[in-house]
């Protein structure tokens, strides 16, 4: 199991499990993601990480679980512009499909695709 799909079944079980642990799980939650969206703050480039866009893919799956929609949308856009500014660089266009095919990047382009979708007017 890949360490994206395990993200998936631990938010998942957080989910699911909300109601009968309570708003405990959620505060333990936020307050794990609370030095990484520091980080973010201070490192809008995400320079020095081995797999920068998977920092915006994790805070975005955990925000959006937690019904943080706005600041999961703001965090997956920043980092969905800064790797389409990276695919675009790319040369020849071969290289720009196989760039997308790499699974944390198409996971942050779905997740940006249905934060999209989902945007309602008045955000």
């Amino acid at each position: 199991m890949t360490e994206r799909e395990q993200l998936g079944q631990a938010i998942a079980a957080l989910k699911a499990q909300r109601a009968i642990l309570g708003d405990a799980v959620a505060d333990a939650a936020q307050a794990a993601l609370a030095p990484v969206l520091a980080y973010l703050a201070d490192n809008p480039t995400l320079n020095g990480p081995e797999h920068p866009y998977r920092i915006s893919l994790i805070c975005g799956e955990v925000l959006l679980a937690e019904g943080k929609r706005n600041q999961a949308q703001e965090i997956v856009e920043a980092g969905h512009t800064r790797l389409v500014a990276q695919a675009e660089r790319l040369s020849p266009p071969d290289a720009q499909e196989q760039f997308w095919q790499t699974p944390e990047y198409a996971a942050l382009r779905r997740l940006w695709a249905e934060l999209a979708r989902e945007k309602t007017p008045d955000e």
